[in-house]
């Protein structure tokens, strides 16, 4: 997403047309100590977009055999996570904060913990 950079701070817009998807839902997860875990799951139905609004956050993702670790920023970044592909997130630093924009509305039953098998 663009970023804009000035001395009174910076803005990132988000304009619902540059996305993947229509979002549904949006939520942000803040207040997580250091070094916590959350996510470990990924999404039998619905697709996501991480942005990182404060600190640091490591997003570990799994698709198939292979697994990749992005180190999220507030630099105007998203991470996109598509339906089945499971990802986790370690909260690096004090008062880091993510927004997920989310294309589907939150179904219990659309979330899947384990790891799916290669070629799933």
């Amino acid at each position: 997403m663009p970023l804009v950079c000035e001395p009174r701070g910076s803005l990132v817009e988000i304009e619902f047309d540059m996305l993947p998807f229509t979002p549904r839902r949006v939520f942000y997860i803040s207040n997580v100590p250091i070094g916590m875990e959350r996510g470990g799951h990924s999404h039998i139905h619905g697709k996501q977009i991480l942005f990182c609004i404060s600190g640091r956050v490591m997003v570990e993702v799994v698709v198939g055999a292979n697994r990749q670790e992005f180190i999220c920023e507030p630099n105007g970044k998203g991470l996109f996570i598509d339906e089945g592909i499971w990802a986790r997130q370690n909260y690096l630093e004090k008062d880091s904060t993510i927004m997920v924009v989310c294309s589907h509305q939150f179904v219990k039953d659309f979330y899947q913990t384990e790891i799916p098998a290669s070629g799933s």
